[in-house]
């Protein structure tokens, strides 16, 4: 069963997340294990689409996969605020450069 890509847990304070624009959370580079996983997608959980990092070649579902963006040169989690709908950038997650592909940095979104 594939696992959900759940919104993350909340911090008692707003001013420890930095909040990003749905905009950004699709930026991002070529990546071989990154997908566009849709709003409408059943394993999202959110009302927005986002990138998700798998850790298989297939790009398939797993308890492993997780949602993730490309921010300031980094790919980091990407969080959920639930007060303001808006996704927030989490911790670096190194692993994930391991499987860039070469190009320029893109957007996702149209």
């Amino acid at each position: 069963m594939a696992s959900s890509l759940k919104r993350s847990k909340l911090q008692s304070s707003t001013s420890k997340r930095t909040i990003i624009s749905r905009l950004e959370a699709l930026q991002a580079r070529l990546n071989a294990r990154i997908l566009l996983v849709e709003a409408n997608h059943p394993e999202n959980k959110r009302d927005y689409p986002v990138l998700a990092y798998t850790d298989n070649n297939q790009k398939e579902f797993n308890k492993h996969t997780i949602p993730i963006c490309y921010y300031n040169g980094q790919w980091r989690q990407l969080g959920h605020l639930l007060t303001y709908e808006a996704p927030t950038i989490g911790d670096p997650i190194a692993i994930v450069e391991t499987y860039d592909l070469p190009s320029e940095e893109f957007s996702f979104a149209c």
